[in-house]
């Protein structure tokens, strides 16, 4: 059986919101990967250039190690 619903992303958000933190915990687990790969993506693009510098590299890591250690935490 398949059952199609339409629900636009402020009712998941409520309905999130109203979750006991456990749920919500588990909701995170789901998708904190999307969400740094996104994160991480997006940096990068920030500073997509031939010519980095090492303060930048250094920026960029340092940004992906927090990430990482949030999300690990």
């Amino acid at each position: 059986m398949q059952i199609n619903i339409n629900i636009d992303s402020e009712d998941i958000i409520d309905a999130a919101a109203n979750m006991p933190l456990d749920e919500k915990l588990k909701l995170y687990d789901k998708i904190k990967d999307d969400i740094t790969q996104y994160r991480i993506e997006a940096l990068f693009n920030e500073f997509k250039s031939n010519d980095l510098s090492d303060d930048e590299i250094t920026e960029i890591v340092e940004h992906v190690r927090s990430e990482r250690y949030k999300n690990n935490s």
